[in-house]
């Protein structure tokens, strides 16, 4: 939950307006338009993995699957606003990694890079030394959960998970 960006929003109104046109209606018979992204309706949509809080031994943990630097600094100015940093990031091999940890740099305690089993990512080891090349404070865990459970142990703060939906996904079930 939280604020829909004006973007999505107008995204959203634009396949509305769209679908409405090509004769799509609602329930109540009328043609779908953007007048339907009533405030009420945007306060209640949720985007599972984008902005997504739970908690988990006690901590905070916020879920965004930011894969461009833009989404990565949106999902740090949610999460720095609520104490020290400690990343979980895995990374897709055609992500801008390098604009990624740019955004990371200077505004996260640490980094725990992970991956996941799809093919498309960065190895653990891989990420974590690109991000050591950066001189960011990184180590490399194998897998989301484990990335998870140290982000957890280690942080004085607020854990945040994002690079991917996919390690969204793998982590989520975890949390309270």
């Amino acid at each position: 939950r939280g604020p829909v960006p004006a973007r999505n929003r107008a995204l959203a109104g634009a396949v509305l307006d769209e679908l409405g046109c090509r004769g799509r209606t609602g329930s109540n018979g009328e043609p779908l338009s953007a007048e339907l992204l009533t405030p009420e309706v945007l306060a209640g949509a949720v985007l599972p993995g984008r902005l997504e809080w739970g908690r988990l031994g006690g901590r905070e943990v916020l879920l965004d699957g930011a894969h461009t630097p833009e989404s990565m600094a949106l999902a740090l100015e949610e999460a720095c606003g609520r104490g020290p940093v400690t990343v979980v990031l895995s990374l897709a091999r055609d992500k801008d990694a390098d604009g990624i940890l740019k955004a990371l740099a200077g505004r996260v305690d640490s980094i725990i890079c992970t991956a996941v089993a799809s093919g498309l990512h960065h190895s653990a080891v891989d990420l974590c030394d690109l991000a050591l090349a950066r001189a960011l404070p990184a180590q490399a865990v194998s897998g989301p959960s484990e990335a998870l459970a140290r982000a957890v142990a280690k942080s004085r703060g607020v854990v945040l998970v994002t690079g991917s939906l996919y390690v969204v996904g793998a982590v989520r079930r975890a949390l309270d």
